[in-house]
């Protein structure tokens, strides 16, 4: 473990805020922040290229995603009233792209799939999983109350949801089988009857961020809850289904009360990157037993994990900016 880089911004720009949005691509080589002022800026984590600041589009962006095949582009989304934008990234610089046979639709939320083939883009009650590239339409997901995140199983023929309620959602996007409602059950015919499988958190937890384990069901989830107003807390739940018990709820974490004031998965290796209460950067394992903390030269207030997870982003108060090499920890993963 140790510092991979400090961010140097582009000439001119200045870090003062905390990063509404960070996030990596697949191969982990570019990394994406946007800031509470409009300033968007492409980071090359290799160092290559400069980092460069993006010219947005009109609205408030909202969310952001990278795809990884045929070609590395940025999708970014500005909610149901405004087009979402893409980048082609060429030699680790964001070139504006547009496509002149389709659009993505306007949405909320925008992940990718990990085979690099879809897009989900999520808009009030409606998920709408999209092939890449050609811009095909692949499946439209109906929900009862408005999607919070998304996030593709890891042989991305599964899609999990979490609404403003807390409802975590899992569907299959093809094949016969559909899980079935509270009895975990299998039907045949998902063209006249879909009835995906749902889980309650606990009251005033909503799922923020998921990952699924390498397990076809095993779920971990980042949940948020404001305890008072614009000071979100998280916590780490996760849903580990036995045999064909699949209405299992979500656990929280056995330490019960411990908050962050931000925290994010990392979608392999079994821990979490989080932003203590103090402000320190920590490293935690999944069973919540072993600990790394990152000494950082400032006030932690955001951070993300890559792909692969080997590469921790972070941000500090006093505008810093850097990437941290976390190689391979040796930390346990609940559920086995």
């Amino acid at each position: 473990m140790g510092l991979l880089c400090n961010l140097i911004p582009p000439t001119g720009i200045k870090i003062t805020d905390t990063p509404v949005l960070l996030v990596f691509s697949w191969d982990d080589e570019s990394l994406f922040t946007y800031h509470e002022d409009r300033v968007a800026i492409l980071w090359d984590v290799s160092r290559v290229a400069p980092a460069q600041r993006l010219e947005l589009g009109p609205g408030t962006l909202i969310a952001a995603a990278f795809t990884s095949t045929p070609i590395k582009h940025l999708v970014l989304t500005y909610g149901p009233d405004h087009p979402t934008q893409q980048f082609r990234i060429v030699d680790a610089c964001a070139v504006p792209y547009t496509p002149q046979s389709f659009l993505y639709p306007n949405a909320t939320i925008v992940k990718s799939s990990p085979d690099g083939t879809m897009l989900a883009f999520a808009t009030a009650h409606t998920v709408e999983v999209r092939a890449v590239g050609s811009g095909q339409h692949i499946r439209t997901i109906d929900l009862l109350r408005e999607a919070v995140s998304l996030e593709f199983s890891r042989d991305s023929t599964y899609l999990a949801m979490a609404d403003t309620q807390g409802k975590l959602t899992i569907v299959e996007l093809f094949g016969d089988e559909v899980l079935q409602s509270t009895l975990g059950k299998i039907i045949s015919d998902y063209t006249t009857s879909i009835r995906p499988c749902r889980f309650d958190t606990e009251p005033g937890w909503i799922p923020v961020d998921i990952v699924w384990h390498s397990k076809r069901f095993g779920i971990y989830v980042t949940s948020q809850k404001e305890f008072s107003p614009g000071e979100p807390s998280y916590r780490l739940m996760w849903w580990f289904p036995r045999s064909e018990k699949l209405d299992m709820p979500l656990t929280p974490d056995p330490s019960g009360s411990v908050r962050y004031k931000d925290a994010r998965l990392a979608p392999s290796h079994g821990f979490f990157a989080c932003v203590t209460t103090d402000h320190d950067l920590v490293l935690r394992d999944i069973n919540l037993t072993m600990g790394y903390s990152v000494g950082l030269k400032g006030r932690a207030t955001a951070c993300s994990v890559s792909t692969s997870s080997s590469r921790v982003a972070f941000s500090c108060s006093n505008g810093r900016l850097g990437v941290w090499h976390v190689g391979q920890p040796q930390f346990g993963c609940q559920g086995g």
